[in-house]
């Protein structure tokens, strides 16, 4: 959030690397699950989560030590990540099981699921840290979840194969 810092996920590579962008250098390499893709940074900056689609896992990094704090299991293809603005909750698409899992960040843990729903791509959630967005590849839609309910409130028809979705 201060700007200084950047993370990518390099899927050939199977890590995340960590830029310092005020001094304009490379700090670290953290190696992380095979074909690393969806990533997200916690709103403190205090840690980065890295998914692997290849073997269905979501690295949790923190970012003052470079180290793994934690490896979540059993995500099938973690595809993107998002985690709400205050923290708390971190939503995960699954595509190919037609799933989203929803993680409590500060427990480092998958606490529910939203199933059934297609094949879900993209997701934001609202600055009300309960209202989730959600692309649907292709059924062309986008889903309303309410996170604490865990459930499905809306859906609406968008354009040809939805993916990224953005809040503003």
């Amino acid at each position: 959030a201060d700007g200084r810092t950047l993370f990518t996920a390099n899927v050939p590579a199977s890590s995340v690397s960590h830029l310092d962008l005020v001094e304009k250098k490379f700090v670290r390499h953290v190696r992380v699950g095979p074909g690393a893709e969806g990533i997200a940074i916690t709103p403190d900056g205090r840690e980065v989560w890295a998914g692997s689609n290849e073997a269905g896992t979501i690295t949790i990094i923190d970012v003052a030590t470079g180290n793994v704090v934690e490896t979540l299991r059993d995500l099938g293809m973690p595809y993107r990540i998002t985690i709400s603005p205050d923290g708390r909750w971190a939503m995960i698409p699954d595509p190919p099981n037609n799933r989203v899992h929803v993680a409590d960040v500060t427990l480092r843990r998958v606490v529910g699921a939203i199933t059934g729903i297609g094949s879900p791509r993209g997701v934001e959630i609202a600055p009300d840290n309960r209202t989730a967005y959600v692309t649907l590849g292709p059924e062309n839609s986008v889903l309303v979840v309410d996170l604490v309910e865990q459930r499905v409130i809306a859906e609406h028809p968008v354009g040809t194969a939805p993916d990224g979705v953005g809040f503003g």
